[in-house]
């Protein structure tokens, strides 16, 4: 029986220069989802709504469908980052007017 080679490699790492432990790179993309999803709606947040509103909308209670009648901060929390995505997608379609 011949077995993959791409099945028998380990997950790559990266090791920094003041790094003393190697870090799986899937721990950088994830990282960098939550961070990219994040800025996102903060931004998107600020440009739609003024200030008290912006920083508040997260913990609102909210009927679309999306949400379900839960806060988006909720929503987020129980879903994670493909929840956390789709909430940026939903607050830049309220930007664009969809």
């Amino acid at each position: 029986m011949r077995s993959n080679p791409l099945q028998l490699r380990a997950p790559p790492f990266f090791i920094g220069p003041k790094c003393k432990v190697a870090i799986p790179v899937h721990h950088f993309f994830v990282r960098d989802a939550l961070a990219q999803a994040s800025l996102g709606i903060f931004k998107g947040l600020q440009l739609l709504f003024s200030k008290p509103l912006s920083d508040e909308w997260v913990r609102l209670v909210n009927n679309g469908l999306l949400f379900g009648g839960r806060s988006p901060i909720d929503t987020m929390i129980q879903g994670g980052i493909p929840k956390m995505l789709e909430v940026r997608r939903y607050i830049d379609g309220l930007r664009s007017g969809m």
